[in-house]
């Protein structure tokens, strides 16, 4: 009975949380099992420190309209859905406490760096997403942690970035943003979110090829990043002292990669099928 309980309090958070087609879309997104989506949902929620936000955004009840609470809420929702697929795609396994709280511990320390870590792209829309919150009446350090959810889901690839090659996690998270930034992929994954899918299956397209930027921009951070220290060098180098010789190495990679992304960004709107040539060029741009 108690096992009952705990499973229908769960399965009404994450319909309450995701709405009632959350597990249904994480499964197809992912492939993932029940158990697999039901896990991946409790570190994401805990990691986000979603149980207080959603405490303070119902805490605003008759003093901010119900917009302002929703607008929050669903990117809380947005973002939980993110990470929750993240996780059930790497085939995690073991118990979810050895999981979640090293990433609580090192999200928590990356908090105060958001702002300074993030391309100049992500940090203007984070910007963004901030003063839309407080123009609607929300306290400035809830619109300020709820306008970051995506830089701290974003920290997921930060943390497994720097576990992956010894770095510190701000450097490493300066690298990994600068790369972002660099081959454009900031502007690349904000404008799949803003697409409008045409159907069921574009939206599952545009969900995975969103994902697909995120990994990608992982995997070139790597290389940066064994490339230099195949070079000698130490880590936690400056971003420029680790990007620039690795883009002199690659030239002719990296100016075909540039070349694509100008022909498919100055074509018109970006569709489904520029995001799938322009995440090939990528995927192209790692395997060379």
């Amino acid at each position: 009975l108690r096992e009952e309980i705990i499973g229908s309090r769960l399965a009404n958070l994450i319909v309450d949380v995701g709405g009632p087609l959350f597990m249904m879309r994480a499964a197809e997104q992912t492939n993932g099992t029940v158990a697999d989506i039901a896990g991946a949902f409790i570190i994401a929620y805990e990691a986000l420190g979603a149980p207080k936000l959603r405490a303070e955004i119902m805490a605003l009840d008759n003093e901010v309209a119900a917009n302002a609470q929703y607008d929050v809420l669903s990117e809380l929702s947005r973002v939980i859905a993110r990470i929750t697929g993240w996780i059930v795609r790497r085939y995690e396994t073991g118990e979810i406490g050895p999981r979640l709280t090293p990433r609580i511990a090192a999200l928590t320390d990356l908090d105060k760096d958001w702002l300074t870590m993030l391309s100049s792209y992500d940090r203007k829309r984070a910007q963004s997403r901030i003063a839309r919150f407080t123009k609607q009446g929300i306290p400035q350090d809830l619109a300020e942690r709820a306008a970051l959810l995506r830089s701290r889901a974003s920290g997921f690839d930060v943390v497994d970035f720097a576990s992956e090659t010894g770095w510190d996690l701000k450097p490493a998270g300066e690298l990994f943003y600068d790369i972002g930034g660099r081959f454009k992929i900031d502007r690349l994954r904000n404008a799949a979110l803003r697409l409008t899918p045409k159907d069921h299956w574009d939206r599952l397209a545009l969900r995975r090829i969103t994902e697909d930027f995120y990994a990608v921009q992982g995997q070139l951070s790597l290389l940066a990043a064994r490339a230099h220290k195949a070079r000698g060098g130490k880590a936690n180098a400056s971003v420029k002292d680790v990007i620039d010789p690795w883009i002199k190495e690659r030239k002719a990679a990296v100016k075909a990669y540039d070349a694509a992304y100008t022909r498919l960004s100055g074509a018109g709107g970006w569709t489904l099928a520029k995001f799938a040539l322009a995440a090939a060029q990528l995927q192209e741009l790692a395997a060379g």
